[in-house]
């Protein structure tokens, strides 16, 4: 049996943590999202994204947090 090459696989936890940038499929799945949103919030500038090349786009660490923030929900009003 082969194992499933490293972009096949889920990403591990521990890995995402660690590291400062994130794929447009990695923010979806630490969201609880999907592709298609992350890719409409980053079209529209409310999640800022950084082009690597003409096709690679990741997103920066601080940028997701900025962006959680910004987006919780005070239960105080």
């Amino acid at each position: 049996m082969v194992s499933p090459s490293r972009d096949q696989r889920k990403p591990d936890v521990t890995e995402i943590v660690t590291r400062e940038w994130y794929s447009i499929k990695e923010v979806a799945h630490r969201l609880g999202a999907n592709t298609a949103l992350i890719e409409r919030l980053v079209a529209s500038g409310q999640l800022k994204a950084s082009r690597v090349g003409k096709k690679l786009i990741r997103i920066h660490q601080a940028e997701l947090d900025r962006y959680v923030e910004s987006t919780t929900i005070n239960p105080d009003g």
